[in-house]
């Protein structure tokens, strides 16, 4: 089993066995926060990403929630190689472009579990969907070639051809800003579903583990490896950190 999805599903067990392990001593009264605002960094099957949300209570252990995700996606037949004659920097041979997308949608969060205990652990059932946009971008590298003198050899930046491009000509990757301003823009749409679990020792404050799946779709279809077809849905799992606050009004 690859290292990523080991870790997604132990830290998803390690919060459901945290969970059931939660302390009864009773806690008074407690307030309604009506407002809050949490920040994460997740890793997925597929890349990273970050996230904001700014939610607002609805009524009985309900929360609406609107987000906003930046996240890169990776394609499962990428593999790392360097040159033996370059410029140190590592390739992925085969790679037409780099995918990341925006995302923004808007949820609702269900408490499963509160915190009428204390020491426990709030478990909320989520749900996302919303609009997205892939970003393409075409990947550069740097490429050796016969310079003016004989015998010369010289180093161009290129975008990655795999007729004319191979091991034996590439030097290594381009700059990261090489291909900017050729992004090709992919609409989409994409759905989310997780399991979060809160353990911030203080009512007004959130930090909290997540764990979930999420779909994206995206027209036209991305093409992100050589020889291989372009893509329109892209599945993942992720495991995200989240902090936050909460507010009265």
């Amino acid at each position: 089993m690859p290292f990523r999805y080991a870790f997604l599903i132990s830290v998803f067990l390690f919060c459901c066995a945290g969970a059931y392990a939660q302390q009864a001593d009773l806690k008074g009264p407690k307030l309604l926060y009506l407002k809050q605002q949490s920040k994460s960094l997740f890793i997925t099957s597929r890349g990273w990403g970050v996230n904001y949300r700014r939610g607002k209570h609805i009524t009985g252990k309900s929360d609406g929630v609107l987000e906003f995700d930046f996240t890169t996606f990776r394609h499962p037949k990428e593999v790392k190689v360097r040159s033996d004659n370059g410029n140190n920097r590592s390739y992925y041979l085969g790679k037409l472009n780099s995918l990341a997308a925006l995302r923004v949608g808007y949820g609702v969060q269900k408490s499963l579990f509160g915190k009428e205990v204390e020491n426990a652990i709030e478990i909320k059932w989520n749900i996302y969907a919303g609009a997205s946009i892939g970003l393409a971008k075409p990947v550069y590298l740097e490429i050796r070639k016969q310079g003016f003198l004989p015998g010369e050899v010289i180093t161009v930046d290129e975008r990655y051809n795999p007729e004319t491009h191979s091991p034996s000509n590439i030097s290594g990757r381009a700059p990261f800003y090489k291909g900017l301003t050729e992004l090709a823009f992919h609409p989409g749409a994409y759905a989310k579903a997780s399991l979060s679990f809160d353990f911030a020792d203080e009512d007004d404050r959130m930090k909290f583990l997540e764990a979930g799946v999420c779909a994206d779709f995206f027209l036209p279809p991305v093409k992100m490896m050589a020889y291989n077809p372009a893509n329109s849905f892209f599945f993942s799992l992720f495991v995200a950190y989240n902090i936050g606050s909460k507010e009265l009004n």
